[in-house]
């Protein structure tokens, strides 16, 4: 074969290698590019819509439902966190004859709850920065299941309040107060005596695992990326996933209770905080020179007055002064709220966080309700005591007779 012919053909070969050499090198490009947006595009998805589950399970929301999602979204976030704490979340609640659902911010560690509903088409916050816990209880007076707040005051006080109450804004809201020192007397059926705190004997607790799912209510943890946080909001209070309370209860959920009921020898709708409002004293007469001892009733508390044995005083539920509502030293009166005033290029940052108000700017992250206070010889009181109501007003108390 000529020396040229062979030369041509070891260059073709070279050619053609080399070529090939470029085609595999520009398809692994290529593959890289690919791999590198469905990589990103899959970081997208899961950091801002909500992970792979929500184009799996997508949800699809009412228009009544959207305007919540819209109203709850852009608030909470805020309260979204990266440092890897997982003690805190979000809870969804379905309120039984509430067409709204009802967000709380709480804490494993502290116990802290903060409260978020909508009225009016606005967002509503209440902060609880006591030991407070939501907890779905029964009430052996009241016959029923409800939820509750419960509030431990630093005082050894307990306060329960109904849920449904607080977000409807009752003007009547079911609050019950109970005292370290407040205690219930069983007696059992041999004629012993044994005695439980009140509040353990009113409401029967603990019943949450009975329920027809211990999942019951969407949780959203805090440190999640924004978009599992939009996609779960979603979830908790689509319709769909919408269940109240008079669902999820079981016959193992009213076993337990009426277990407690035959520990505690009572039966459904038994008054569990009347008061006694009589005590026998002895007083002597005199007559023909002998002395007689008889039995006189006396009154606990005056006239027209009841006995509360949470604060160990009478009241009076028809002298009845206005509550004092003012904001704390250095707030400003807004009206509904109080808020602390900030210095004005706050506003100007463009950041939420801060808004002007008659020409003054304000950290919305301080508002907070006014405080209540009563006149000298007044206390704000809630609930039914001995038959009487009280709504919440400032009332008239003096010390029990003993």
């Amino acid at each position: 074969m000529p020396s040229n012919k062979l030369g041509f053909i070891v260059l073709r070969g070279v050619y053609l290698v080399k070529k090939k050499e470029k085609c595999k090198k520009k398809w692994l490009i290529i593959l890289i590019i690919v791999l590198l947006i469905i990589g990103g595009l899959f970081v997208f998805i899961e950091i801002y819509g909500g992970g792979i589950i929500s184009l799996i399970q997508p949800v699809n929301l009412s228009t009544a439902a959207q305007e919540h999602y819209d109203i709850y979204s852009s608030e909470l976030e805020k309260y979204l966190i990266s440092d890897g704490d997982n003690t805190s979340y979000f809870k969804v609640y379905h309120i039984e004859g509430t067409e709204i659902p009802v967000i709380a911010l709480e804490s494993l560690n502290d116990e802290k709850v903060i409260l978020f509903y909508i009225k009016d088409h606005k967002l509503v916050n209440r902060e609880y920065d006591q030991k407070t816990q939501i907890k779905v209880l029964y009430n052996v007076q009241r016959d029923g299941y409800d939820y509750y707040l419960c509030v431990a005051n630093d005082n050894g006080n307990h306060i329960f309040y109904l849920l449904s109450d607080i977000i409807n804004e009752s003007n009547n809201p079911y609050t019950i107060k109970f005292g370290s020192k407040d205690i219930y007397y069983v007696i059992n059926k041999d004629g012993s005596k044994t005695s439980y705190a009140k509040k353990d004997v009113l409401f029967i607790d603990n019943i949450d695992s009975t329920l027809a799912d211990d999942n019951y209510h969407t949780v959203i943890m805090t440190n999640v990326s924004v978009g599992k946080f939009r996609y779960y909001l979603k979830r908790g209070i689509s319709d769909a996933n919408k269940m109240n309370l008079n669902d999820l209860i079981t016959d193992n959920t009213k076993r337990k209770v009426k277990e407690k009921l035959l520990e505690y020898n009572i039966l459904p709708g038994q008054n569990i905080i009347s008061d006694s409002t009589t005590k026998n004293t002895n007083t002597t007469t005199k007559g023909n020179g002998t002395t007689t001892t008889t039995k006189k009733a006396t009154t606990k508390c005056n006239s027209g007055f009841v006995y509360v044995s949470d604060d160990n005083r009478c009241y009076n539920n028809k002298d009845v002064k206005n509550v004092i509502t003012k904001c704390p030293s250095g707030f400003d009166d807004l009206g509904v709220d109080c808020a602390k005033p900030v210095d004005s290029s706050l506003c100007d940052s463009g950041n939420d966080q801060y808004e002007k108000i008659s020409g003054k700017c304000y950290d919305k992250y301080t508002y907070s309700s006014k405080g209540m206070s009563c006149p000298s010889g007044y206390e704000i009181l809630w609930g039914s005591y001995s038959g009487k109501d009280f709504n919440g007003d400032c009332y008239r108390y003096m010390k029990p007779n003993f």
